[in-house]
This record gives C-alpha cells, sequence and structure tokens, in this order.
C-alpha cells in the first residue's frame, strides 16, 4: 500500500510541477497538455441518484494518471487480466457523493466511462492485493476507443479479447488505438512468518531492456577504457587497475556486443533486488508474470507504447553547452540532517528501523588542481557556497560539518559573508563538471556523490580514501593520515570544508609522486590488480602498523 500510494503522489506531483512549467511557456493558442499525452486520461461519470426528487443525474469529468486493478475472490479461481483491465477502465461503482442541486451527500450510482479521445504513451496500473486469485500479466496489450464509447482490449500471450460491447459493426475502425508492450513490474513478496517480523515484505523491479541500448552501453564502457588506456598518468583518469586489467575488460565487453548481436531476443528482462541485479532466463520471465496468492504480488505495473520502443539514445537531448569549466578539482562537501531516524524494538530486542534519516546538502567546496596549462595553483577556491536546504533542519551537525544556524542565515553576521544559494543552483554546479568529464579528488567522496543522489562514472573519482587502503583492512580517516604523513593536526574543533579539500587534495599529490613510474621504480601488483611502488606499498603497511599501535587516536 505504501508504494502505490507513494506512486500516485509522485505522479501528481510532477503532473502539477508540469502543468506550472506549461502556464508560463505557452502562448494563448490552446494545445494538448504534455502530461496527458505521455501518462493522462480523461474519464467522464455519471452519477445516477436514486432517491433525489431534483436531480436524477450528473456528470463530472476527471483526469486519471494510472489505473487501479482491484481483485476479488466473487472472481473465482482464475482471473483473466484483460477483463480486469476493462473493468478498471469502464469503472461502476456505488458511492455516496455530493448532489449539486440538494447540496446533500447522496448515495449514488455513479458509471465512469473514457473519453474518446488519443491514448497515452504509458499504461500506469496500481494493482490492489490479490485474494484467492491467479491472474497472468500479458506482454503485449491493445487498446481500442470507438465512436460510440466503445471500448476494445486485447492481449497477446497470453491472447485473450473483452469488449464493452457483445456487438461491433463491422467495418468501423477504432477511433484511437494504442499497441503497448510490458516494460515494468514491481512484485511485493512475502517471506514465511517469523517471531520478529511476521509481515515483512521485499519488493523486487523487473524492466525490460532492449538488446540496442545493451549495445550502445557496451560500447560506451569501451570508449571510457580506451580514454584511460590513452593517458599516460592513470590518476588524471581515476583509474587504479593496471592496463592489463583493462585490456582483459575491453575484450570481454567485446564479446559480450557479438553475443548480443546473435541473440535473436530484441529485447531483455531484468530483475532488480535489492542492490543485486540479474538478467532473466525465458522461464524467469514466465515465473514473474504469473502471480499467485500464495507467493508473489504485483503492485504496480506499467505498459508502454510499442512506437516509442526505442534506443534511450534517440530520446536524448544534446548536452547544455555549459560554461567551461576546471579539467580536475578537489572537492569536499558538509551535510545537515532534516529528517531523524525513527525506529523500535523487536521482541527480541532487535532494532527495527520504520523511518529512515535524510541528510541535506549545506556547503559546498570545490578547489582548483594545478595541471599542464592551468592558470591555477593547487588549492585556490573555485567555488565556495552555504546551501539553504528546502526543508527545514533538524539538526545541524556542527560537530561534524562545521555548519551553524547563522551559516545559513542571510541576515545574521556569518550569513552577510557567505554565499547561501539554494539546493538547485548547487546542484547545478557539479552537474556542469560532472557532464563535461571533470575529474573530482576527494576524501569519502563515493559516499558524498550517494547522499547527494548524483550518479558519476568512476573515472571521475579520485578517492583518498581508496588510494590510502589495503585490502581487507580498515578504512583510515582523513584526520589520521594528515596527522601522520604532515605531522599536523585538523578538524579539531569542527570540519572545514575548504580544509578539507585541500588535505584530500596533498595526499593525493603525495601518492601521485610516490607511484611515478620511473625506469628504475619497481612496480607492485596487489590483490585489487592495482599496480603501486614498493615504496607507496611499504608506506601504506607503516601506516596500518602505527594506526595500530596508538589504536587510530591521533596524538
Amino acid at each position: 500500500a505504501k508504494i502505490r500510494g507513494f506512486y500516485r503522489f509522485l505522479l501528481h506531483y510532477l503532473d502539477n510541477g508540469w502543468s506550472k512549467l506549461e502556464r508560463v511557456a505557452l502562448s494563448a493558442m490552446p494545445r494538448e497538455k504534455c502530461f496527458d499525452a505521455l501518462q493522462g486520461m480523461t474519464f467522464v461519470s455519471t452519477s445516477q441518484f436514486a432517491k433525489s426528487q431534483k436531480c436524477q443525474s450528473e456528470e463530472t469529468h476527471s483526469r486519471l494518471l494510472s489505473l487501479d486493478l482491484n481483485f476479488d475472490s466473487n472472481y473465482g479461481e482464475s482471473t483473466n487480466f484483460v477483463d480486469l483491465l476493462l473493468k478498471a477502465i469502464l469503472n461502476e461503482r456505488t458511492i455516496r457523493v455530493r448532489n449539486h442541486s440538494t447540496l446533500s451527500f447522496e448515495t449514488a450510482t455513479q458509471t465512469r466511462h473514457i473519453q474518446v479521445s488519443p491514448l497515452p504513451t504509458l499504461l500506469s496500473l496500481t494493482l490492489e492485493e490479490i485474494i484467492n486469485v491467479e491472474v497472468e500479466l500479458p506482454l503485449e496489450v491493445n487498446v481500442a476507443l470507438y465512436g460510440s464509447g466503445y471500448v476494445v482490449v486485447k492481449s497477446t500471450n497470453p491472447d485473450y479479447v473483452a469488449s464493452s460491447t457483445s456487438e461491433i459493426p463491422n467495418k468501423v475502425e477504432a477511433k484511437f488505438s494504442q499497441h503497448y508492450k510490458l516494460t515494468h513490474a514491481i512484485t511485493h513478496q512475502l517471506n514465511p512468518p517469523s517471531d520478529d517480523d511476521p509481515s515483512r515484505a521485499f519488493y523486487t523491479l523487473h524492466t525490460r531492456v532492449l538488446k540496442s541500448t545493451l549495445i550502445s552501453a557496451r560500447k560506451s564502457q569501451i570508449a571510457g577504457i580506451d580514454k584511460v588506456l590513452s593517458c599516460s598518468n592513470p590518476y588524471t583518469n581515476g583509474s587504479l587497475f593496471s592496463n592489463e586489467l583493462l585490456n582483459k575488460r575491453k575484450n570481454w565487453i567485446n564479446e559480450e556486443i557479438k553475443r548480443l548481436h546473435n541473440e535473436q531476443r530484441s529485447d531483455f528482462w531484468y530483475e532488480f533486488f535489492g542492490k543485486s541485479a540479474r538478467c532473466m532466463s525465458n522461464n524467469d520471465v514466465v515465473s514473474f508474470r504469473r502471480f499467485t496468492s500464495n507467493g508473489t504480488v504485483p503492485c504496480l505495473v506499467q505498459y508502454r507504447s510499442s512506437e516509442k520502443d526505442m534506443p534511450i539514445d534517440e530520446f536524448t537531448s544534446n548536452p547544455k553547452n555549459f560554461t567551461v569549466g576546471p579539467k580536475i578539482v578537489a572537492m569536499d562537501t558538509e551535510f545537515v540532517k532534516v529528517q531523524g531516524e525513527q525506529s523500535t524494538l523487536t521482541a527480541s530486542g532487535q532494532k527495527f528501523v520504520t523511518c529512515e534519516g535524510r541528510n541535506a546538502l549545506a556547503r559546498l567546496s570545490i578547489l582548483h588542481v594545478a595541471y599542464p596549462g592551468s592558470k591555477f595553483n593547487d588549492g585556490d577556491i573555485f567555488v565556495d557556497i552555504y546551501v539553504k536546504p528546502q526543508e527545514p533542519v533538524v539538526d545541524y551537525l556542527t560537530r561534524f560539518s562545521g555548519i551553524t544556524a547563522d551559516h545559513l542565515n542571510p541576515d545574521s553576521k556569518h550569513g552577510k559573508t557567505n554565499t547561501i544559494v539554494d539546493t538547485r543552483t548547487a546542484y547545478l554546479h557539479l552537474r556542469a563538471l560532472i557532464d563535461q568529464g571533470c575529474v573530482f579528488i576527494g576524501h569519502g567522496l563515493a559516499k558524498d556523490f550517494q547522499v547527494l543522489n548524483l550518479q558519476v562514472s568512476p573515472h571521475q573519482i579520485i578517492d583518498t580514501v581508496m588510494l590510502y587502503h589495503l585490502p581487507r583492512r580498515r578504512w583510515i580517516s582523513l584526520r589520521f593520515l594528515v596527522n601522520y604523513l604532515f605531522q599536523r593536526d585538523m578538524q579539531r574543533e569542527v570540519h572545514d570544508s575548504v580544509e578539507d579539500a585541500r588535505a584530500a587534495l596533498e595526499l593525493f599529490r603525495l601518492a601521485e609522486r610516490l607511484n611515478s613510474k620511473g625506469n628504475d621504480v619497481k612496480l607492485v601488483q596487489n590483490q585489487r590488480g592495482e599496480e603501486r611502488t614498493e615504496e607507496f606499498e611499504h608506506l601504506l603497511t607503516e601506516i596500518y602498523q602505527y594506526g595500530k599501535q596508538v589504536d587510530w587516536k591521533v596524538a
């Protein structure tokens, strides 16, 4: 119920935002709403009042962004999906609605008919819990609307036809029709009951990916590997892997492209469960489409017009012409908490998180990194902005972030000297650098980008957490590394993102110098396949030995 409710909320949120943009952009010439063409449908509902003397019936118009498919035990042991879809389109129910003639709520029989208009590109369905019902999702569905208000729904694999009328005159063509293919499905699987958590549920996403899209993604990976191999200094491209491993990966990808070309299937199904993903076999696809009340039940299903079934590359527009920025930067961020974690204890005393905590960006510091042809020195400030979150802050995390309420208040002493921007402006700064292929240096950047919900290529991240790490050993903090290697302390009272970014840049420069591949330098390959000099490997061993002696505490 939660995921269905959130999906409906998300659709209405996007619809409202789209409508606001259209009101600004549209001229006086009326035209069809963009969101309606994508996912909206218009219905005419007729309410028949049984007891009213003043008004026997009323008509109302409504827009739906998704259809609700309800299952009932009265349908029998086996119910066809096409019948359920037709009932969702032509809905009839008894409800209490307001009678505008008597100005009171009365019981009425409400019948809903879809307005004869172009069908949307996406057909989204929210499905209620199945009770003693078995149903199979068809791979393809065709919906046709006729001028007299008739609706015909056909399915392929399995084949079935459902119509709102028993007879349709011959030689009558449908006013509008749309052929849909199953694209996404979210299923809900109940585990066997346990003492601690008898109702814990798991959600699985099944999605269809075109073969042409997979081939395009593989070719993009090869292009990224070629870019790394063409650079003499792998650190400037964010790669810590040897050329031998990269060439092996490239050969494997080429074999995958050949295999995909030889495949007879035009698309593939993938299953996403938690953090894992796998390609599904034909038998697996048939299995997940057959829902039963005992195992897997559906939550959300989405069909897509076959006319729009084309590679993603044809939908993506050309990149925006951003202002040219630096090729490589050092970065650090600070966050504040906008939602606290909520949890409860089970009967066995274990902690069960009911609502996860959430952080928001509060400061972004980006520094220049000197490279041949650059006009700046290492550590020169490129961007240093404070970000005011859209949501109320519940905890400024001052001990770890150095952020206080004054830093984000434009009228305060600190706020008057700081550059305070909104979240969107800060994200545009990062998005511009990411899209230009800029390389980011920092300590714990992978986690920062995860909190920021930004997808960045691994070739664009040089994380000093990974640089100064031995396999199957603990991760070393920035403060401990700076204290040991540079004999100075930092972060004594509060964190400062500019100081942290400069420290990460110093660590990178040290690793770059120690790993320079001269003629007389001996290279060793660790268990991750990374080539490092013996001098740098020896330094890492010393750091871990010292850390164990002092219990990883800074003097």
